[in-house]
């Protein structure tokens, strides 16, 4: 008898657990199923939105103009340059419209006046070259100094820089508030220590004000090669790159004198022809390039015209 009532009782609290949905302990994990197709909304969305986002303001800071950036404007015009005063430098030599005048008597007023707009032409190569010629040139970039979204300034100073030597006639013609234009020169007709920016290279200052839209144009004239780039520099950045050209150039004469003098102290030594030979061979080409790269004048002075390149072969 009390064994069947024992049976009885241990059947009905099986059946009342069978019946008690028990509560999971609180650090059980629980699946919960996922809209695989949302999420892959949701992650794209976010995608296009932070590229979008990165590719309009990044494009500002550290990339050259002549990439393929996504500017702010929605419009691109080829004959127009947006400049911004976080970039550094600008690569320009795109960008510039070209009208060579072979008589070489037209003036800023006969180029400027609209006349020979049909005969400027755009310039696709990434170096500037007219090989030997006696023609004169003229080049016409427009600049429109636009608001950064970083940076906010009402004008920004910046180096336009001709990066060539030694120029026959380099002058830039800048537009001046009366209407007119204002000229400065930057070539071997002066001294380089009267030029606006002391540098072998023909660099001009320019200063740009917001949202204004202004067309610069430059004269170049130059009976040996003819061949250059046209930068836009930020002062900072231009004295960093002339720091960095310097000492290169630094290491590279220092390297070619040590070698010819070399040479000459064992041709004192052993009585070698060949050892003077080579050393007039590496000292000839050492002053050849002190010449041609414009670092004669630049060290003895523009009186010893000797080191200019007037007495290149």
């Amino acid at each position: 008898m009390l064994q069947s009532v024992i049976k009885e009782t241990r059947a009905e609290h099986i059946q009342v657990r069978n019946d008690v949905h028990i509560a999971a302990p609180i650090n059980t994990p629980i699946n919960m199923p996922i809209n695989m197709h949302s999420a892959a909304y949701f992650l794209v969305f976010w995608f296009f939105l932070f590229s979008t986002f990165s590719q309009t303001v990044f494009a500002e800071s550290w990339g050259e103009f002549s990439s393929p950036v996504k500017m702010l404007d929605a419009e691109y015009r080829h004959d127009i340059v947006d400049i911004y005063s976080v970039v550094d430098r600008y690569a320009l030599t795109q960008r510039v419209a070209i009208l060579e005048d072979p008589s070489g008597e037209l003036t800023i007023e006969d180029v400027s006046s609209g006349e020979f707009d049909t005969e400027f032409s755009q310039n696709p190569e990434p170096i500037i070259n007219e090989g030997l010629t006696n023609s004169t040139f003229w080049y016409r970039l427009t600049l429109n100094f636009r608001p950064s979204a970083v940076v906010l300034k009402d004008s920004q100073l910046w180096y336009l820089e001709v990066a060539r030597s030694q120029l026959d006639v380099a002058e830039l013609y800048s537009p001046n508030d009366s209407g007119g234009f204002d000229v400065s020169a930057a070539d071997i007709r002066k001294s380089i220590y009267e030029r606006p920016i002391v540098h072998v290279n023909s660099v001009f200052p320019i200063v740009t004000t917001l949202l204004d839209e202004r067309t610069y144009y430059l004269k170049i004239r130059n009976k040996h090669a003819f061949f250059f780039q046209i930068n836009l520099w930020d002062p900072i950045a231009f004295v960093e790159k002339v720091s960095y050209e310097e000492l290169v150039f630094g290491v590279f004469f220092g390297g070619m004198l040590i070698m010819a003098f070399y040479n000459i102290f064992v041709f004192v030594s052993v009585r070698d022809p060949s050892y003077l030979y080579y050393f007039l061979y590496v000292f000839s080409i050492t002053i050849w390039q002190f010449v041609e790269l414009g670092h004669g004048i630049t060290i003895v002075g523009a009186e010893f015209t000797v080191l200019s390149k007037n007495y290149l072969p």
